[in-house]
């Protein structure tokens, strides 16, 4: 009876064992993902109120940084282009405080290059580079209202 009794205990005693290393784990995990997120939120801060635009020119406009490196880096930056908005919009309907619009959508170009290189062609398209800019939400009814070149943002600009 009395070895059952030890048997059980060492049971318990390894379950409450296991159990307290699992949650000592989860805590500095926790921690440290505090810390990370904290050190994250203080830079993007920092730079939010130095307000230092990167500005993007050149080969930049063309295949942004952001691409090519870690996306996270770019969260939250300020970003300066240069270039125009293309004559179309992009309505995605969206609810908004219980109420039926669209965010409206433009394509921003910030680059164009030959599409074919031989020069000789009169139909030598071009590939044009750029961004999707939200450039708000408007309620389902106002839909109507956008008109093309109506943007708060003069044609050519910088971003």
């Amino acid at each position: 009876m009395q070895a059952a009794a030890a048997a059980q205990k060492r049971a318990f005693v390894g379950i409450v064992g296991a159990l307290s290393s699992v949650a000592a784990y989860g805590a500095f995990w926790q921690l440290r993902k505090y810390q990370e997120s904290s050190n994250r939120w203080s830079k993007v801060f920092t730079e939010l109120d130095e307000f230092k635009a990167t500005e993007l020119k050149g080969q930049d406009a063309k295949y942004y940084p952001w691409v090519r490196g870690s996306l996270n880096d770019w969260e939250y930056r300020l970003v300066k282009l240069q270039g125009y908005f293309k004559e179309e919009r992009f309505f995605v309907r969206k609810t908004k405080d219980g109420r039926t619009g669209y965010c409206v959508f433009a394509p921003f170009v910030t680059a164009m290059d030959d599409y074919d290189l031989k020069k000789d062609t009169n139909a030598n398209p071009m590939l044009e580079y750029g961004v999707m800019v939200n450039l708000g939400w408007v309620p389902i009814e106002n839909k109507d209202d956008i008109e093309m070149g109506s943007e708060p943002i003069p044609p050519l600009v910088n971003l």
